[in-house]
């Protein structure tokens, strides 16, 4: 039974999540950890990302041959934005049709990684077995952070889920393979990390610590992070992780046992996003201004 995250300012629980096992971040990171992070030496990964990542940068490349042809297992590209229902299901029947699959590991922004979560989720429900979720993001849409996601269905309206399986053992803030994000990109999933880190403020559930002491840094340093990553991105590989960083704390610890959505802005950005086939980087700059506004006036 879930026990509300906060009922009052200074009197509530916050429960951590029991998924993420590692965080690693800097330059370099995926290179030097990734391999001795799998569950075995022997482990089979399946990678999965979208056609962008495939066909225009060598980033997929990279990580298959990182991963050699004794682990590598196939690699799923075809994850649109948004992630259809379509593709989410032809991904998950890709996978089953694969013996000794134990890892899968995302690569892109949010519409791999969520089609990752709800694979992984898919094969636990179908085998009774779990599957290693490892990330390695390249936006800051902090779609790694939460245990829960989901896919477009065919009305364009998303259908959410939400389980223990979903969360992801390892996430990989590696500036080097977020050098092929375009910059308006980067920057949109920026002020989507804002989105969190704001709508924290007045969730009814937010604990003070510890999400709520690091949305505060999260927002210090994606205003600092954020105008320099416009004429520095993809080079300065420092503030690239500054930015990883603080898309993590902006939702990477809200807790098990939080209640509810996240708050207006993300539940606009849902109502656009899908439907119009907008990203949600873009539906945050559109609506997190203007609920703040009206936030301001109704808190006088």
């Amino acid at each position: 039974m879930s026990t509300p995250s906060s009922i009052e300012a200074l009197s509530g629980l916050w429960q951590p999540s029991g998924n993420l096992k590692n965080l690693y971040f800097g330059s370099g990171c995926v290179e030097k950890h990734l391999l001795g992070a799998l569950p075995c030496p022997s482990s089979k990964v399946i990678v999965v990302t979208g056609s962008s990542l495939a066909t225009k940068t060598p980033l997929v490349r990279r990580l298959e041959t990182l991963l050699g042809e004794h682990r590598h297992r196939g690699t799923i590209s075809s994850i649109r934005q948004h992630g259809p229902a379509s593709d989410v299901e032809r991904a998950v029947q890709d996978v089953l049709a694969r013996d000794g699959v134990d890892t899968i590991v995302s690569l892109g922004g949010g519409s791999p990684i969520d089609a990752a979560k709800v694979i992984a989720l898919r094969l636990r429900q179908s085998r009774g077995t779990p599957l290693t979720h490892f990330t390695i993001p390249t936006t800051l849409s902090a779609a790694e952070c939460t245990a829960g996601g989901g896919y477009t269905g065919p009305d364009g309206l998303k259908v959410g889920h939400r389980a223990p399986e979903m969360g992801v053992a390892a996430i990989f803030y590696d500036p080097r393979y977020a050098c092929h994000t375009p910059v308006d990109l980067w920057l949109s999933t920026g002020v989507r990390a804002m989105d969190h880190a704001v709508e924290c403020m007045y969730h009814p559930c937010s604990t003070e610590v510890p999400w709520k002491a690091l949305s505060l840094w999260a927002v210090r340093e994606l205003f600092e992070c954020l105008p320099q990553a416009r004429d520095s991105h993809p080079h300065d590989e420092t503030v690239t992780t500054r930015l990883f960083l603080a898309a993590f704390a902006s939702s990477g610890l809200k807790g098990e046992n939080i209640k509810g959505g996240m708050g207006l802005s993300h539940s606009l950005g849902h109502a656009l996003g899908s439907p119009y086939g907008i990203p949600h980087g873009i539906t945050s700059c559109m609506t997190l201004g203007k609920v703040v506004q009206l936030k301001a006036r109704e808190s006088r």
